[in-house]
């Protein structure tokens, strides 16, 4: 137990100190719905007058690394007609509450006019008060370089109706943008102030490459920070680490003493065929050996075996304790998996699982089979596998998973998946579906459904799930999106979120702001031509329950007003003149986006609510 207690710890260390410390600071995504995380891209698209009513400045997408959004944002802001500038979104489902429709949490973000978020709030739906209360915010700064300088995180403090600081990170930047400070503080209540914890400084190669790290503790005592620890890094001539050495600060000796070893050997492609784990001895003051693992790889770079020793103190020799083997075809894909276990009694490997591999002609994984083995029967065993179908594009279009039944001693189907999707690759369907043991036939659980505009935006999502009480798929929310143009340069895009009422088959809006998903975009005047002219209308009531007005200090020829659905759908065109009120209340309650158009030109779009 000791020796796989410190095999583990081993292999912890081992990818903190290949990977040196990171800021704790929140994901930018973290939280986010799936839905929004995909578009939070930045937009590059120029778009005309007639194509505003009808775009959707979100796109469906690859999720995207959280170290690369920032990054993505600054690069791409000087050149894209929108800029993402701040949402705000509702968000349903999660825990008890994902399969009744609920409301589950709200997500509210700032961004700065590189991309970069400065604030995010989030808020959690309290379903006693009916309403949304705050539980944490995030605050971050920037330097002109986009590197993340600040970040501070608060909670709220229910009895005081505030938020409370939490914690704060402070970071620093060479010339090469690499970080070489960071600085961790925490609130002190009694203070009520932000007090030092720990202090992190860095040292990088001509090549960017991390060389020396030296961490620091705050001391309450002295109010300053004190040695912990140091880690030396060393590359070869690729850029690959072939050396880390840690060090922990005696304060007896007030020097820095040796704590662990790490040695990687490469060879002459980049592909690691080595590595070497070594702790401090203080009695020999030495390191000694105490883990390895070998690499073996093909002609192609694939790794055809990795073998894992564990250092005896009583042979002084690498004793063997787990292997590996692979096999590939010849597209590179994996084929097959062996993992063995050592014996010490037999001296030998011995087989533990094994895992199958299936592609079809264009390298997707059709199927995945594990099996465990049986030491009674001396034989392999399932215990799942995995189908997958694709289709011509490589969208995943069926998943079934299966599991290993020991009473009737075979795979048994657990759930199914099924997806598709249009011309472009947007996905339009995805099922899920449960297995019924009882009548072995698979049963749809919940489903979702989208809508994309000509762009391959989101129109609208909807999403449905099996409700037990009624034996039966019902509807249970929908968000519909639609967008307008709130001035010249701002962008609004805007999400109805709506539930189904079961009892009479109807969807009811939610009524509310707070309910409302908006993302705010800036319409770069740079980069645009085809800009909407200031707005010289208004319109009014807004909102309207029957009646609208419209003034305007500018002459028109033959003017004409358009509405639009949410879904970009024209519903209503007539002609106007500024004396007469136009006549909506034929127009069921919703929000409605509006054309003010003379002859050829759009002269205002905008959106009116109809009571």
């Amino acid at each position: 137990m000791k020796r796989i207690l410190l095999f583990t710890l081993l292999i912890s260390f081992i990818g903190y100190s290949q990977n040196p410390i990171q800021p704790n600071t929140p994901n930018f995504e973290d939280g986010l719905p799936q839905d929004l995380v995909e578009k939070m891209k930045p937009i590059n698209l120029e778009f005309g007058d007639d194509e505003m009513m009808n775009f959707n400045p979100i796109k469906k997408g690859d999720l995207m690394e959280s170290k690369s959004f920032q990054k993505i944002n600054v690069e791409s802001n000087n050149r894209n007609t929108l800029r993402l500038d701040g949402f705000s979104s509702v968000r349903y489902g999660g825990g008890e509450s994902l399969f009744s429709g609920s409301i589950n949490d709200k997500k509210d973000m700032e961004f700065d006019d590189n991309g970069n978020p400065t604030l995010s709030i989030n808020y959690r739906w309290n379903s006693e008060s009916q309403s949304f209360v705050p539980y944490n915010k995030y605050e971050y700064s920037f330097d002109e370089n986009g590197n993340q300088t600040l970040f501070i995180s608060y909670n709220w403090n229910s009895e005081s109706q505030s938020f409370v600081p939490d914690r704060k990170y402070e970071y620093s930047y060479d010339e090469n943008g690499n970080q070489t400070l960071w600085i961790i503080y925490d609130w002190n209540t009694n203070t009520q102030s932000f007090v030092p914890r720990s202090k992190y400084e860095s040292s990088f190669d001509e090549n960017g490459n991390q060389t020396l790290q030296i961490n620091y503790n705050w001391n309450l005592e002295s109010q300053s920070f004190v040695l912990s620890s140091k880690i030396e890094s060393s590359y070869d001539e690729n850029g690959n680490q072939t050396l880390n050495i840690t060090y922990n600060w005696n304060t007896e000796s007030q020097s820095f003493v040796p704590s662990w070893k790490y040695e990687y050997t490469f060879d002459e492609n980049g592909n690691q065929t080595l590595y070497i784990d070594y702790g401090w001895d203080s009695e020999s003051q030495s390191f000694v050996p105490s883990f390895k693992i070998e690499y073996t790889l093909d002609e192609n770079g694939n790794q055809t075996l990795q073998i894992n020793y564990n250092w005896n103190l009583e042979s002084q020799s690498f004793v063997p304790s787990s292997k590996y083997e692979n096999t590939f075809d010849e597209n590179g894909n994996r084929t097959f998996n062996i993992t063995y276990s050592w014996n010490t009694e037999s001296q030998s490997f011995v087989t533990i699982y094994e895992v199958e591999y299936s592609y079809d002609e264009n390298g997707n994984q059709t199927l995945y089979i594990g099996y465990n083995w049986n030491s009674e029967s001396q034989s392999f065993v399932p215990y799942y596998k995995d189908e997958s179908s694709y289709d011509e594009n490589g969208n995943r279009t069926l998943y079934i998973r299966y599991s290993w039944n020991t009473n009737t001693q075979s795979l048994v189907p657990i759930s199914k998946y099924e997806s598709t999707y249009d011309e472009n690759g947007n996905q339009t369907l995805f099922k899920f579906y449960n297995w019924d043991s009882v009548i072995e036939v698979f049963y749809e659980f919940s489903k979702e459904m989208k809508s994309y505009d000509e762009f391959g935006y989101v129109l609208d999502y909807e999403k449905h799930y099996w409700i037990q009480e009624l034996s039966q798929m019902k509807p249970v929310n929908k968000t519909v999106y639609s967008t307008f143009l709130e001035t010249d340069t701002n962008l609004v895009r805007e999400g109805i979120i709506y539930e189904y009422d079961t009892n009479f088959n109807t969807w009811n809006e939610l009524e509310g702001e707070e309910f409302k998903s908006y993302f705010y975009y800036t319409k770069t005047s740079s980069l645009s031509t085809n800009s909407v002219e200031p707005n010289s209308f208004s319109i009014y009531p807004n909102p309207t329950k029957g009646n609208l007005n419209i003034n305007s200090s500018e002459s028109l020829t033959n003017p004409i007003i358009e509405l639009y659905d949410v879904k970009g759908s024209k519903i209503f065109s007539k002609p106007f003149n500024f004396s007469e009120p136009i006549d909506v209340s034929g127009l069921k309650p919703s929000i409605y986006l509006y054309k003010i158009i003379d002859g050829n030109e759009v002269k205002q779009s905008g959106k009116v609510i109809k009571e």
